[in-house]
């Protein structure tokens, strides 16, 4: 029997992590589709801004994420548009 595996939960995508508007830090994250959701996975500190040993927000100046914003990306054998959208 074959199993689908989706595209999204193999490909790497990249995240901007942003604090009150201004992008700040970035990193990486998948999707995992389940039969009627999506979620987002990438790493504690990503998501949060925080250090999960210390607590204390990771960047120089104390900013800590508000806001993640999901990088365009290019799926293999897709084209993207000027607007970041595959064809």
């Amino acid at each position: 029997m074959a199993i689908n595996i989706d595209q999204l939960s193999v490909t790497s995508l990249k995240l901007e992590c942003v604090c009150n508007g201004v992008p700040y830090s970035s990193g990486t994250g998948f999707i995992i589709k389940t039969e009627t959701k999506y979620f987002l996975a990438s790493n504690y500190h990503i998501l949060s801004g925080y250090n999960p040993e210390t607590g204390k927000p990771i960047s120089n100046n104390g900013a800590v994420t508000d806001k993640i914003k999901i990088m365009p990306i290019r799926l293999i054998g897709t084209t993207t548009t000027s607007s970041g959208r595959a064809n």
